[in-house]
């Protein structure tokens, strides 16, 4: 009987923090508690530290540019005095940085490398192209051959 008298005092504990915070659905709540007890809490935890880590993840530079860029447009007739901004993120910097940061990506893609699924896959008048291209060892990596995965896109017009 003790056992369940412990599960309830800690099934009450786990009511009363979370109706101490704002709203969050049971299983970002849970997500969140599962990584503050498998990694710590941060140092930096105020809304603005948050918003600072966001940005400063959206300002990166790749080997195809930064990965968020923005445009300024054309004011329309009439509002010359405002100038819009485009802003978007650049998908060639996004890939290339999708591929560096998401390890499961990565290897999905050296898995379509490896079958030749890449190679000129036409859809919808978009064409994929793909190449592996192997790079000069380092004297540190002898043993271990790099590779640079190159991915090209066209898109035929309506007319071809």
């Amino acid at each position: 009987m003790e056992e369940g008298g412990e599960k309830r005092r800690k099934l009450d504990e786990l009511e009363r923090f979370r109706r101490r915070i704002p709203y969050t659905s049971a299983s970002a709540l849970s997500a969140v508690l599962q990584e503050v007890k498998r990694s710590g809490v941060p140092e930096l935890d105020r809304r603005k530290d948050i918003r600072e880590a966001r940005d400063a993840s959206v300002d990166t530079e790749t080997e195809y540019g930064p990965l968020y860029a923005a445009v300024d447009l054309e004011p329309s007739i009439g509002h010359e005095a405002s100038r819009p901004k485009l802003n978007f993120i650049a998908p060639f910097a996004f890939l290339s940085h999708l591929l560096r940061v998401c390890v499961s990506f990565a290897r999905f893609i050296e898995h379509l490398f490896d079958r030749k699924l890449l190679l000129q896959q036409t859809r919808g008048g978009c064409c994929f192209t793909a190449t592996k291209l192997r790079l000069g060892t380092s004297s540190c990596q002898a043993t271990t051959a790099r590779y640079k995965l190159c991915i090209g896109v066209s898109w035929n017009s309506p007319s071809d």
